[in-house]
């Protein structure tokens, strides 16, 4: 009788071994899934964090392109000049009704890159710290290259009104991405 009550008792030792076995397998699962969850939330998070990040920045983008031709139009309104004098007011002009040309603020030019879409240069940020244009886009070839791309297009409505289209384009990961900005300018000196 003794031999199988000790049979017994190495049974049941045996059988809470593999049940420990068990639930520690089952708890390290559970806890993989876990990990895995949060670490999916949080690069999640992270990767809507950045596109967010970029479509800020190409809104504002767009909006300095339409606010330095503005500007361009106001000064020459101002100066009793063409409304359009250096931006489209004729063939020589980088804007010319048909040419596609990228906008560079900081040097306060505008420059011509084609009949074709997809052809102006990309964007170029000031990384120096010290500089007086610290943070700011333009196309200046010393500055470090950005990821974004910005090309304007005005077209002709009438002789005192045109149409700016600014595309930004940026990748992210193999994707290309874009945002358009529309607005009409309006000849408010005639």
């Amino acid at each position: 009788m003794e031999k199988s009550k000790v049979k017994s008792q190495k049974s049941k030792v045996l059988q809470n071994r593999g049940f420990t076995i068990l639930e520690t397998l089952v708890a390290i699962a559970v806890l993989i899934l876990s990990m895995t969850a949060a670490f999916y939330v949080a690069q999640t998070g992270l990767s809507l964090s950045i596109s967010s990040r970029n479509e800020v920045t190409a809104f504002y983008l767009a909006q300095e392109a339409i606010e330095f031709v503005r500007n361009i139009r106001d000064e020459n309104s101002l100066n009793g000049q063409s409304w359009l004098l250096g931006i489209a007011d004729s063939a020589a002009d980088p804007c010319y009704f048909g040419n596609y040309c990228a906008v560079d603020s900081p040097n306060k030019t505008i420059v011509t890159c084609g009949s074709t879409a997809g052809l102006c240069p990309a964007l170029r940020q000031d990384q120096g710290e010290s500089s007086s244009t610290f943070g700011m886009y333009g196309l200046d070839s010393l500055w470090a290259l950005a990821n974004f791309r910005r090309e304007l297009f005005i077209k002709q409505i009438n002789a005192n009104e045109i149409a700016l289209t600014v595309t930004l384009y940026w990748t992210k990961g193999v994707l290309e991405r874009q945002f358009v900005v529309h607005d009409n300018l309006l000849n408010w000196q005639r």
